[in-house]
């Protein structure tokens, strides 16, 4: 059962100022909102609705003197303390103070609405999966950290990435966010799995890079077999050596690719062929947790080449020879691209 809808928060609050007031009985909450709200796959409404018409609908109304009696006993039951330490305080008929107007036909209502609303809300929170335990196995700095896994996996992170480990059953899977590349040895049974965003690698014994700092998740095989899929609409495909795979939406799209340009970090190199000056700024940024800054007209500029990833200060400034300018650092880690044109 889902959670309570704006139609049942609606008739919820509707219930409330009905209680709220006294010259109101709950029978008078007009039929016609449940029909609507009912109409609309509100649960709430659905049982409120059949609710009225098996019971309040099909009983008639008591009569007034039927109502002077009923409040008769009550007040009897409700004496005041002073009395009932009393046993032998006369006991006296008198009319009933209504105050707060309460009918058994409301009463009913109301804890019937309580009800459904108890149940909607424990079976909404009883239902909600509970998240999958993480835990952090590695976070690099400014250099490539290589990390040995207990079934022999290799594991080298980019700088400025991170890996956690999902317990789960069934897979060995981890959640990464930046860059890595993982060579799995041969398996044949539990897969390796890596989760980076919507994307999930699965594999048997491979040789693969998955990014997650681009605008959608990239996968690249090096060697083997891999499954890459896109989990919230379970849409796969398998890639071979040499293919790289981009995860956009509810697409998976397979291409060839340039290994240098996937796994040119490892050898601190950035090999970049006929590609926007913005992605080469994206990859600069994931590798040295800097923001850069260019211009519009910049951005779409197709360059090719290859950068050494020395320190951060020598890269940038061979990055801003490419484009024809320099960099400003500002606060923030922040660095402000001006071409050599533009400068006085």
């Amino acid at each position: 059962m889902s959670a309570p809808s704006e139609s049942d928060r609606f008739l919820a609050r509707r219930l409330g100022v009905l209680l709220d007031d006294d010259r109101m009985r709950l029978r008078d909450l007009d039929v016609t909102d449940l029909e609507v709200a009912s109409s609309q796959d509100a649960p709430f409404a659905q049982a409120l609705l059949q609710y009225r018409r098996e019971t309040l609908d099909a009983r008639p109304s008591p009569r007034p003197e039927q109502t002077e009696r009923i409040w008769a006993g009550i007040e009897r039951e409700m004496e005041e303390p002073s009395r009932a330490s009393s046993p032998d305080a006369p006991r006296e008929d008198r009319a009933p103070r209504r105050s707060r107007s309460t009918v058994p036909g409301r009463v009913q209502w109301a804890a019937f609405a309580l009800l459904v609303v108890g149940a909607i809300g424990v079976t909404w929170f009883v239902l909600q999966p509970d998240p999958l335990r993480e835990i952090l196995v590695a976070q690099s700095g400014e250099q490539v950290q290589t990390l040995t896994t207990a079934d022999g996996s290799t594991i080298r992170l980019r700088p400025n990435s991170t890996l956690h480990r999902v317990e789960v059953t069934g897979a060995d899977r981890y959640r990464l966010e930046g860059e890595a590349q993982f060579s799995v040895p041969s398996r044949s049974t539990i897969p390796f799995e890596v989760q980076a965003g919507e994307a999930r690698v699965t594999v048997l014994g491979t040789e693969f890079t998955v990014r997650t700092w681009t605008r959608e998740p990239q996968v690249y095989l090096s060697e083997g077999t891999v499954a890459v899929s896109h989990v919230p609409s379970s849409r796969a495909d398998t890639l071979r050596p040499g293919q790289q795979a981009a995860i956009s939406g509810r697409s998976i799209t397979v291409e060839e690719a340039d290994p240098a340009s996937f796994v040119g970090w490892i050898e601190q190199r950035l090999s970049f062929t006929r590609r926007s000056a913005e992605s080469v700024a994206r990859e600069l940024e994931q590798q040295y947790a800097v923001d850069i800054v260019l211009p519009q007209s910049i951005r779409a500029e197709t360059i090719s080449g290859e950068l050494i990833l020395e320190g951060r200060e020598q890269t940038l400034a061979d990055f801003a020879a490419v484009l024809g300018g320099s960099f400003d650092r500002g606060q923030d880690e922040t660095y402000q691209f001006s071409s050599d044109a533009s400068r006085p």
